[in-house]
């Protein structure tokens, strides 16, 4: 499964790339999501301050309990 989900994925780029090629008016911006540039990187795409773009989803450990419960914490995004 591992293979067929990065086999999908793979595919989609290049499909993704064929189009962007195929009708240049369309601009494609790719984004290192999880690097520390990310947000410059879209403020210079987009024209958008880069401050506008968190990262508020952060992965937060998970604590199961002894009954199979889960205790997430929560996760607030600031405006």
């Amino acid at each position: 499964k591992d293979e067929e989900l990065k086999s999908f994925f793979l595919d989609q780029i290049k499909r993704i790339h064929s189009f962007v090629r195929k009708f240049p008016s369309h601009r494609l911006v790719t984004v290192a999501i999880d690097s520390p540039n990310a947000g410059g990187t879209l403020q210079d795409a987009f024209g958008i301050d880069k401050r506008c773009w968190g990262h508020y989803n952060k992965r937060v450990s998970v604590k199961r309990h002894r009954n199979g419960t889960l205790d997430r914490p929560s996760v607030g995004v600031s405006v």
